[in-house]
């Protein structure tokens, strides 16, 4: 079975992305932010730190951080009783 990145699945049947397939894919949108014409790039933690960095070469535009909580790290779930917490944010 391959993905739609033409990837296939490893033993643990996930799909693993490289820096370089992460760099590529996020500098190919490069063309539509150009019409887009963000003002700034939103970095959502827990994995958007990178692409946001990778972004931001790209299109020159400060970068916003914050920084949300849904899993229990005690038991590696969804903590769906509280809902998701903001550890940071912007104003």
């Amino acid at each position: 079975m391959t993905t739609p990145y033409n990837k296939v699945p490893a033993a643990d049947n996930k799909v693993y992305f490289s820096y370089a397939d992460v760099h590529a894919t996020i500098t190919s949108l490069h063309p539509f932010l150009q019409e887009f014409k963000p003002d700034v790039i939103v970095a959502i933690g827990g994995g958007g730190f990178i692409p946001a960095r990778i972004l931001r070469s790209v299109v020159k535009k400060p970068i916003l951080a914050v920084s949300l909580e849904l899993y229990d790290d005690s038991t590696n779930t969804p903590n769906m009783k509280e809902g998701v917490k903001i550890l940071q944010w912007f104003d």
